[in-house]
């Protein structure tokens, strides 16, 4: 990820990675929540002994909440993994991001094979400045 200075002609301010010994992080998705400021990412993990999973994360945290319980491997992975701001409404100030991604698992026998573990995620911090909505 790079940080940009848009008043000095777009000059790199730093430049940094996601990155671990442990885990591979692929498709990430992005969000600015303009309530709070932060940044929200949702994208997928592996390695270390775990399959395929949906995390989400807010930058600089450097903590990635998983939101799947993958049980199985597969040879594609990562379509349709996405962040935005919620919407702000009577019960939500503007400071949640919504995202969504997903996971496999094997068919409980006697079937075989995979199903797709779809997951919907609302999270956030409290934001004192955020506007409610009435």
């Amino acid at each position: 990820m790079v940080t940009i200075d848009r008043n000095n002609n777009f000059s790199k301010i730093q430049q940094v990675q996601i990155w671990n010994n442990n885990y591979a992080f692929a498709y990430p998705a992005l969000a600015t929540n303009f309530c709070t400021g932060e940044v929200g990412l949702s994208f997928e993990f592996d390695g270390n002994g775990n399959y395929e999973n949906h995390v989400v994360e807010f930058w600089g945290d450097f903590v990635a909440y998983i939101t799947t319980g993958t049980n199985v491997g597969t040879n594609r992975y990562g379509d349709y993994v996405s962040i935005r701001q919620a919407p702000a409404t009577a019960d939500n100030s503007g400071n949640l991001f919504s995202a969504f991604g997903y996971g496999l698992n094997t068919v409980p026998p006697p079937k075989t094979g995979t199903q797709t573990d779809v997951h919907y995620v609302l999270f956030g911090r409290p934001a004192s400045s955020c506007v409610v909505i009435k």
